[in-house]
């Protein structure tokens, strides 16, 4: 996460819009981190799901696909988050190039 430092002498106003916007950042990026949490609690759980099978060869392609799909599911769902995001963002401040 950006940060300024203590060493940088910037203005109250500045360093107050810069805190307004790091927490924004922070609050967007913490929601991606919801969706992994959420993601790797799915995989565990479907994972133990998966029956036993006659070789590896046969239990890592049923892994793959769990992890895949459940991947796959994830992306869609940050990917659909940051469009939602990056669209509210700019019709408030015009912060385009910053998300």
């Amino acid at each position: 996460m950006p940060r300024i430092s203590k060493e940088q002498k910037v203005s109250y106003s500045t360093r107050s819009s810069f805190k307004r916007f790091y927490n924004k950042v922070k609050k967007h990026e913490h929601k991606h981190e919801y969706y992994t949490i959420q993601a790797a609690k799915e995989i565990d759980k479907k994972v133990q799901k998966i029956k036993p099978q006659s070789n590896c060869i046969k239990l890592k392609m049923k892994f793959d696909k769990v992890v895949s799909k459940i991947t796959k599911k994830y992306d869609k769902k940050n990917k659909d988050f940051d469009i939602r995001t990056k669209k509210a963002y700019n019709k408030k401040s015009g912060l385009d190039s910053y998300l």
